[in-house]
């Protein structure tokens, strides 16, 4: 039973996966899944960063109802419904919009590419998605239980992420408004400012090598991409309660600065428009399509998203950093790609689409479990089998290119060609 169990969590290989059957599982999968998703998205459109799920973000009712307050105002004071109506009728075409480029990105992908998506990534990507959910809410049940022991009230290790993010939203409010621009203004600086952290908070995902291995190389995994909500690991487990506080602070905060209340409405308004290259950021099929389109393309310039993110995701050694870390081009963060261009990790659109995935292309053990928590099992293993401490801190805090001594990657069939 125990060998059983191992083989079908750890050893088993999802390459290759083909077959009638599982062809239609994953065709009513995607479907879906791209239409919930979309459905969805606008209920979180007032976030300005996504670091996976499980950081305390609240989602945007209250915003849109104060956004519908607003546009109504508007409309009275032009005499016409017309603005409230604008903002519906792009709400409503976002995601119409959504779903019809994830069908495509789906079922165009075989006219494009010669062959079908393939079923093994999205077996592998949905799976590794379910184990994180579940660990994400085995770890919550672990200190429910241990806080019931000490203190006798499950609720508070339950909903501790929740707590953490309240208790960081109440310091906020104790920060002073600093800064009294001109509204318009106030978007813009606000926007960059968080464009700045996002810029360097998803750029040490990548440099760090904890952080890449537990966080963020799920992330970059698949080589064939079809959508975001489909082909990528929402991955957060173990680090999503020691990142709620700084996360929420770091976001909060520098808006605070610069306005009194918080700015979902107008982060919902710009969103609006973002989303519109955005489907388009994690679609191999479609890159092409996205680079002719000059709506697409212009609105992926400004926001460094659409094919600008694509090269992103790019396997090519070419694409990693001065000291090796992977995947350091286009790493996003304000408008026009600004922190990029400033740290030298811009890169302009190609003719050709890159390859996409791991730098080098390994050979993957195509196993949901090995994705999900991969990395986690490789720094358990190198922290017990390095007995030297420097060797220890930078397991923890060294570069993502950086190997110690006594090395084992439990995701990789063979190493980069």
């Amino acid at each position: 039973m125990k060998e059983h169990l191992k083989y079908w969590l750890w050893d088993a290989d999802m390459s290759g996966l083909e077959g009638r059957n599982w062809r239609r599982l994953a065709t009513t999968y995607v479907v879906l899944l791209a239409v919930l998703h979309s459905l969805f998205f606008p209920l979180y459109m007032n976030q300005v960063a996504f670091l996976g799920s499980g950081l305390g973000d609240e989602d945007a009712t209250s915003a849109w109802r104060e956004l519908f307050a607003r546009m109504d105002a508007w409309g009275e004071a032009l005499n016409s419904p017309l603005p409230l109506w604008i903002v519906v009728a792009l709400a409503v075409g976002g995601v119409l919009f959504r779903i019809y480029t994830q069908f495509r990105s789906y079922f165009k992908f075989k006219a494009y590419e010669g062959r079908e998506f393939p079923i093994d990534i999205i077996g592998t990507i949905a799976l590794a998605n379910i184990y994180n959910l579940i660990a994400i809410h085995v770890l919550l049940l672990a200190i429910g239980l241990g806080s019931l022991m000490l203190f006798g009230e499950f609720s508070i290790g339950w909903t501790s992420v929740e707590k953490l993010a309240a208790l960081a939203r109440d310091w906020i409010d104790q920060i002073p408004t600093i800064f009294d621009l001109h509204p318009v203004l106030t978007v813009f600086a606000v926007y960059m400012l968080h464009g700045f952290f996002h810029y360097w908070l998803h750029r040490f995902g990548h440099s760090f090598r904890a952080l890449w291995l537990l966080f963020h190389r799920q992330h970059h995994v698949p080589e064939q991409m079809m959508n975001q909500s489909i082909t990528d690991v929402v991955f957060s487990f173990p680090l999503f309660i020691l990142m709620v506080v700084p996360y929420t602070l770091i976001f909060g905060a520098t808006s605070k600065l610069f306005s009194a209340e918080p700015l979902y409405v107008e982060f919902i308004l710009i969103n609006l428009f973002m989303v519109i290259p955005e489907i388009h950021a994690h679609s191999t099929a479609l890159y092409y399509e996205a680079c002719k389109n000059p709506i697409v393309r212009w609105l992926g310039w400004l926001f460094l998203n659409g094919p600008y993110h694509y090269l992103h995701h790019s396997s090519e050694p070419t694409d990693s950093g001065k000291n090796g870390a992977v995947n350091m081009v286009n790493i996003g963060g304000g408008f026009f790609g600004l922190w990029d261009r400033v740290f030298g990790t811009f890169r302009p659109l190609r003719a050709q689409r890159p390859k996409v995935g791991l730098t080098g292309n390994p050979t993957l053990h195509m196993n949901p479990m090995r994705v999900a928590i991969g990395g986690l099992v490789q720094l358990l293993y190198e922290l017990k089998h390095n007995r030297s401490w420097k060797d220890r801190l930078l397991i923890i805090f060294g570069s993502s290119n950086w190997n110690p001594p006594v090395s084992q990657d439990f995701l990789l069939q063979q190493p980069p060609n």
